[in-house]
Formats: structure tokens, C-alpha cells, sequence
């Protein structure tokens, strides 16, 4: 409480500090614009909505391992630092997308939008692959970093090429989660996020461990890739919709034949 307080205290601080640079007052502030404040309240419900999805995926599939036994479960567990090291990474270019495209929609600037997303995109895949090189050739090492149990070695070890492609199907959706934020386009992040969750995972969860074909935990490791891909396939796809038809930023207007 105390830290927000003083973080509450130093933003006050600051915002005070830019009146007065230029020249204006608290009352030009606009505290009461109810429509804001709905919008606020849009995004912050769909930001809640979207983690609420992700976190189930991440409950169930710790659910999922505890019932093939505590060696899965840990096995799992250790599997699961992978997935956190790289997208603590790859998010790191994903805050970087989010300035750079409200920036750019900021300023009206369609070009230096596209310019960013592509240049973001190819720094992203170039880590992503990085990651894949990086697992596939000190995987094992840094399972032994993780855990000394040998029994839960050796069931991470089978388990880790999974973690090996992870990178190169995460990638997609975590770059343009970053793209999404800075756009404001919450409710679009997060009806892909919900629908990967309910419509593709728990399909392919149900599909691969007993439905149709019984993988045991790899067939539960495949429906977290399948609602991966989901992701990444479901928010370029929409993004491209969305500008094809201006609905983020309008194209540019051609030149008349009479100009």
C-alpha cells in the first residue's frame, strides 16, 4: 500500500510538472469524462479475461500431470522454466512493439506501423530461433541445472523436443500480444486467447490424451503446442483484417485524377 501510494504521489508529481511546462491547469484535466473511464474499464476487463484464459491452460495442464503421477508433474514443472526463460525474453521485444505501434498510430503513420511490426516480427524470430538452437543443444544441461531427482531427468529429457519447437510457435502470438496492447485492440487479443483455450486446446487435449488416440504427456504437451499455434496463426491473421479494412489506421488516400 505504501508503494502505491508513493508511486501515486510521484505520478501526481510529474503530471503537475507537465501543466506547469505548459502553461495549463488541473482543471484541464479531464477527471470526469465518463467515456474514458469506460474504456479504461473495457480494456482492463478484456486484459482480465484474456489472463483468466491463459491461466486455466497453465492450471490444467498442471492438473493434467498430476494425475499421470509426481514425476510427470515435476517433470512438467521443470519443462515449464523453459517456456518462462523465453517468453520473459521474446517480451522483452513485445514491449518494445507496444510503444513503437501506438507511436505509430499515435502519429497516423501507416508506414512506420508496418515498418515496425515487420522489423519487430524478424528480431522476434530471430531470438525464437535462437531459443530452439540454445534447448536443443544445452537442454539436458540445464534440466540437471533444474532438478537432481533422476527419474525426473530422465522424463524431462523425454519430453523436452517439445520445448525445442516451442519457441518458433510461441513466438507468433507473444510479438503480437505486444502489438495488440499498443493498439488497444484488448478484445480482439483476447477472443483469440479464450477461443484457443476452449475451442483448440481442450479438443486436442481431450483428442490426444484417450479421445482418439491415447500420447499420455505428450499428448498433453501437443494440445499446449495446438493452442500455441492457435494463438500465433489466430492474431495475424486478425490483425491483417483489421487493417485491410482501415479499422486501425485508414490507408492512405490516393491522388485524385483531377489533382
Amino acid at each position: 500500500m505504501i508503494a502505491e501510494l508513493m508511486g501515486l504521489a510521484v505520478g501526481l508529481t510529474f503530471v503537475r510538472a507537465g501543466l506547469a511546462a505548459r502553461a495549463g491547469s488541473w482543471a484541464d484535466v479531464r477527471l470526469a469524462d465518463r467515456g474514458r473511464y469506460v474504456r479504461i474499464l473495457k480494456i482492463n476487463r478484456d486484459l482480465f479475461l484474456r489472463t483468466l484464459s491463459l491461466m486455466f491452460v497453465l492450471a490444467f495442464i498442471t492438473a493434467q500431470g498430476a494425475r499421470m503421477g509426481s514425476v510427470i508433474l515435476a517433470a512438467n514443472a521443470v519443462l515449464m522454466n523453459f517456456q518462462v526463460l523465453m517468453s520473459y525474453s521474446l517480451d522483452g521485444i513485445a514491449y518494445a512493439a507496444e510503444a513503437l505501434t501506438g507511436k505509430a498510430i499515435g502519429e497516423r503513420n501507416r508506414e512506420g506501423l508496418r515498418l515496425s511490426i515487420q522489423r519487430g516480427l524478424m528480431w522476434s524470430l530471430g531470438f525464437a530461433g535462437l531459443f530452439s538452437i540454445a534447448y536443443l543443444l544445452a537442454g539436458r544441461a540445464l534440466i540437471d541445472v533444474l532438478t537432481g531427482l533422476p527419474d525426473v531427468r530422465a522424463a524431462a529429457v523425454r519430453y523436452l523436443p517439445w520445448l525445442i519447437v516451442s519457441p518458433l510457435i510461441s513466438v507468433w502470438s507473444f510479438f503480437y500480444d505486444g502489438v495488440y496492447v499498443g493498439a488497444t485492440r484488448s478484445h480482439e487479443m483476447m477472443i483469440v486467447m479464450a477461443g484457443s483455450a476452449l475451442l483448440l486446446f481442450l479438443p486436442a487435449w481431450y483428442a490426444f490424451t484417450g479421445g482418439l488416440v491415447d500420447l499420455g504427456n505428450h499428448g498433453l504437451w501437443l494440445a499446449f503446442m495446438v493452442f500455441l499455434a492457435g494463438r500465433g496463426l489466430g492474431m495475424p491473421l486478425w490483425w491483417q483484417h483489421l487493417m485491410s479494412n482501415d479499422m486501425i489506421l485508414p490507408a492512405s488516400r490516393r491522388p485524385d485524377r483531377h489533382d
